[in-house]
């Protein structure tokens, strides 16, 4: 159903390509890993879903969207999408990133739209808040990414409140906002995983 909808719940799924991703390739990645689940419908709601071996996790680009409690589990792209005005996006954990391409990978990712394209335009009233995450977990684990933490570029983000949020990463984009007015980034935790470049992580506004 291509539309128009709105007001759906996901919750409490298993939502995954196969069960053991050790043997894979990047090109076995690019062959068989889908997305997870893309919102374009206002008022949805994503909850409690577990999320595994997949390439991207969950993208929003409807307004008022709720994402809680959600885990994202070995991931070869983005884990979350927030592009719709005035998203909650909280308690969620995306884990275990994996390179297969030149995607620049992001736990968390936003840009805004305009008539001008991307970055011409506005993200309103987001709220990011008590999420986790991980870059890997295991420090041997083959094809590791160093995927950026929250990476919001393009702006401008509005109203947004990026808060208690704990950012385990191995890059310099601990959590980054290019383009703010009037929001806040407030207690949370940013932590570089590994000693080198990239990194170490940062918290910035610019």
């Amino acid at each position: 159903w291509s539309g128009p909808s709105f007001d759906v719940t996901i919750e409490s799924c298993q939502i995954f390509s196969v069960n053991d991703i050790s043997s894979w390739s990047s090109n076995d990645w690019l062959a068989f890993a889908p997305n997870a689940i893309s919102v374009d419908g206002d008022g949805s709601r994503i909850i409690g879903n577990q999320i595994r071996n997949i390439r991207f996790g969950i993208s929003v680009t409807g307004s008022n969207v709720l994402v809680s409690h959600n885990r994202i589990t070995n991931f070869a792209g983005d884990g979350i999408r927030g592009l719709g005005d005035y998203g909650i996006f909280e308690y969620n954990i995306v884990e275990n990133g994996f390179k297969i391409d030149d995607n620049h990978d992001d736990g968390f990712q936003s840009w805004s739209r305009g008539p001008g394209g991307v970055g011409t335009g506005e993200v309103r009233g987001v709220i990011l808040r008590g999420n986790t995450f991980i870059n890997n977990r295991d420090p041997a684990q083959p094809l590791r990414t160093t995927f950026q933490g929250i990476g919001c570029f393009d702006g401008f983000f509005v109203d947004w409140v990026v808060e208690n949020n704990v950012v385990i990463v191995d890059h310099w984009h601990g959590i980054t906002l290019t383009g703010a007015r009037n929001s806040r980034i407030v207690n949370n935790t940013v932590i570089d995983l590994y000693p080198g470049r990239p990194g170490p992580s940062w918290v910035r506004i610019s």
